[in-house]
Parts: structure tokens; C-alpha cells; sequence
């Protein structure tokens, strides 16, 4: 997986890249990445595990959240392209385009309801 949350010219090279696929300007399109979910004082909260008796425990030794963070950030990461009205069938396609290219797995039909790509934008 790409990891372009930490990196401000990643995000740039990205941006470019998509900008030059569409035949736009970087101005005219924009994104969000979300950062990894951080549980690191979740990770430490002392719980009472009853099947180890009364004492306190700490959660990650009773749910695997490093685990559980890594599987997320794989599986349910997200990023959102922002554009004009004008551009979005164009930024759509491109984008999937760019994804496919930097071999990133995403389901398109998916994509194309979350991004409400049937919605009559004119």
C-alpha cells in the first residue's frame, strides 16, 4: 500500500500526476488523505480480563490493536479527490486510471457510488 499521508511531496508528485492525466491545472483538483486511526493510549488502558482473574491487564494484550490498525489501513483506507462539477467525470476516471497504475486495489462501482458519479452534476 502507498502511504501519502506523511509526505508532503508524495502528496504532490500524486496530485501532479493527476492533474497532468486530466488535463488540468493542480488548482482545479484537490484531496483529503485520512490518516492511519492511532490507538496509542487505547493500546495501553488497563483492563480487567476475567478469564486472567481481578488484575488489571493492559487492552493489547487482550485485543490485538496493532494488528487490527494494520489489517484497517490495508483494507479500509480512504482518500477523497475533490474537483469542480465541471471536471468530476474526468477526475474520476483519471484518478481510477492513476490508482490502477501505482497498482492500488479499489473496486470502481464502489468508487463510482461513494463518489455519486450518477448524480446529474450539470
Amino acid at each position: 500500500m502507498i502511504d501519502l499521508s506523511g509526505s508532503l511531496e508524495k502528496q504532490m508528485e500524486f496530485s501532479e500526476a493527476l492533474a497532468e492525466l486530466c488535463g488540468l491545472s493542480n488548482d482545479d483538483i484537490w484531496f483529503d488523505i485520512k490518516k492511519e486511526p492511532k490507538f496509542d493510549e487505547a493500546n495501553s488502558c488497563p483492563v480487567i480480563f476475567t478469564r486472567r482473574g481481578d488484575n488489571w491487564t493492559p487492552l493489547s494484550d487482550v485485543f490485538p490493536i496493532d494488528a487490527w490498525i494494520k489489517t484497517f489501513s490495508q483494507n479500509k483506507w480512504k482518500a477523497y479527490v475533490f474537483t469542480w462539477p465541471e471536471y468530476r467525470e474526468r477526475v474520476f476516471a483519471a484518478t481510477c486510471k492513476l490508482l490502477r497504475k501505482m497498482n492500488i486495489g479499489f473496486d470502481e462501482e464502489a468508487a463510482r457510488v461513494e463518489c455519486k458519479m450518477e448524480d446529474d452534476v450539470s
